[in-house]
């Protein structure tokens, strides 16, 4: 007499959720002073990453600058500053004086599907 075990095994797989730290969380500088942010990625491989910054007058998101990969920067709108992608992951925005115009909120963003 033959006798089979049939065992189901349900693994349900699930990726870690991505996500996106920016810091500092918040910044207030006088026209003059050093700024640096930085903006770091988790679970998501080497995503294309952005700054954005929305300012006055009229509030409209303005692209900063974009990297595809490591060591790849575009050339950044806002000239007295410097983006730098040393690893997949990491992407800061930094300058070494800021002026009254560069008011505004400022936003890292990823994505996996390209230039958006």
């Amino acid at each position: 007499m033959l006798r089979f075990l049939l065992l189901v095994i349900s693994c349900p797989y699930s990726q870690p959720q991505s996500t996106i730290t920016q810091s500092p969380p918040s910044l207030i500088l006088r026209p003059g002073h050093p700024a640096s942010l930085s903006c770091t990625v988790t679970n998501a491989g080497v995503p294309t990453m952005y700054w954005y910054r929305q300012g006055p007058p009229d509030r409209t998101l303005e692209l900063i600058s974009l990297s595809v990969t490591v060591g790849s920067v575009s050339e950044l709108t806002l000239k007295h500053f410097k983006a730098e992608r040393k690893t997949g992951s990491d992407f800061t925005l930094e300058t070494e004086k800021i002026f009254s115009n560069d008011t505004g909120v400022y936003y890292c963003a990823w994505s996996t599907t390209g230039v958006q």
